[in-house]
């Protein structure tokens, strides 16, 4: 195994780091926001083109991130990527982003949009009482799954990717579940398929945009992890080779269980029925954990789950992740015109045409999903700009 001297081994093989990427992408908020999106567009056909339109975006990233990642096989992900292309101020902004945006804000929607599916399960949670001052029982349930997990990373390198595997497997294993059950004992109706809501018809065009970007940044959050792997880039055995084969792998499972979920949910219930329901941070432990950092994102991830509810913590992110991933991509085209000798293990395929698709649909749906939800991106810009802020605040003391 080999160091890159932060006490970071190479020891991710491709099964894992592909599993790092399924893992990471798929969580609940595949199984609550297709509702979300029934209410706002009453289109099944639109959704579901939006669900691939997801995937495609997602893959186009990947190659994008293979091709960074290759090159530059460094941990940190588009916080490396921004920095050495933009300088360090664009870096630490997509750090700070990702810690609220990029990984917080995605694990609150999922964990709180679990314990709501339990609710059928323990009816105590349906009546959410209050526990502790203004914290009620709902919250207080995914605050300790979040403790759980971190406690989980906290054991160290090899628990965490051992869990990691298992949870993938099971995740995986539950998909297909669903689906295979669906097709053969289910009694859904192909009908639903083309029915559409009777407010569709009468939308605006201005409110059909947003009601588009706003379903579209939620698929963005669901796809949201296909980059995973390039977070641990260091960790990985042969990155070079391994992170792009990952990175494509882990995105195409992904993209067709999405696709396969959700026409399993348009042909068991019509739309209507949709409606309806810093190097501090960096510091390991014993076990190689990096014990600082999984604390400080427990404690922002406790901070989302209690700050609003899930379409809200999802709205905030998707906007956010747009603007960070536009950014991110565009690295692929300012280096191949800053440093074309720069080594390439992997280019992206049909360049430049993936850096620019994404660049291009995330600016329309951040455009739109503002006039649509003007206080979530609003809060959205504020953080990026808050990231800058520190980072040129943190400067100015230095001098």
């Amino acid at each position: 195994m080999s160091s890159d001297g932060q006490g970071l081994l190479s020891h991710i093989h491709f099964r894992s780091a592909t599993a790092l990427v399924v893992a990471n992408v798929i969580g609940a908020g595949v199984f609550t926001t297709t509702g979300f999106q029934a209410a706002d567009l009453g289109n099944p056909m639109i959704i579901l083109a939006l669900w691939l339109l997801g995937g495609v975006l997602a893959y186009c990233g990947a190659l994008c991130f293979a091709e960074l990642g290759a090159a530059m096989p460094d941990a940190g992900g588009e916080y490396i990527y921004l920095r050495e292309t933009n300088g360090r101020a664009f870096g630490f902004m997509s750090a700070f982003v990702s810690l609220l945006a990029g990984f917080s804000a995605p694990i609150a929607a999922a964990v709180k949009s679990l314990v709501l599916y339990l609710r059928a399960f323990f009816p105590v949670l349906e009546s959410d009482p209050a526990v502790l001052g203004a914290l009620h029982l709902t919250d207080l349930v995914a605050l300790i799954f979040v403790w759980l997990l971190v406690g989980v990373h906290l054991r160290g390198r090899k628990g965490a990717i051992g869990f990691n595997d298992l949870i993938t497997l099971l995740k995986i294993a539950g998909i297909v579940l669903i689906i295979v059950a669906a097709a053969l004992f289910g009694k859904g109706d192909t009908a639903n398929f083309v029915q559409v809501a009777g407010f569709y018809a009468v939308m605006s065009t201005s409110a059909l945009f947003s009601a588009l970007a706003t379903s579209l940044m939620f698929v963005m959050v669901c796809y949201s992890g296909w980059n995973a792997a390039a977070y641990v880039a260091s960790e990985i055995v042969e990155p070079q080779k391994t992170l792009p084969k990952a990175l494509l792998a882990g995105t195409t499972i992904v993209t067709v269980l999405y696709l396969l979920l959700n026409m399993v949910y348009f042909y068991g219930a019509d739309v209507e029925q949709d409606v309806m329901k810093f190097r501090a941070l960096t510091r390991t432990n014993r076990g190689g954990a990096p014990i600082n950092a999984l604390l400080l994102q427990g404690l922002v991830t406790s901070l989302i789950i209690m700050s609003g509810s899930v379409d809200q913590i999802l709205s905030y992110a998707g906007f956010t992740l747009a603007l960070m991933s536009a950014l991110a991509v565009s690295c692929v085209l300012v280096l191949r015109v800053k440093k074309p000798d720069m080594p390439r293990p992997f280019r992206v395929w049909a360049y430049p045409f993936p850096p620019l698709f994404i660049m291009l649909v995330s600016l329309w749906t951040m455009y739109w999903a503002f006039q649509g939800r003007p206080v979530e991106s609003t809060l959205a810009l504020l953080t990026v700009a808050m990231g800058g802020g520190i980072f040129y605040g943190a400067a100015l003391l230095r001098r």
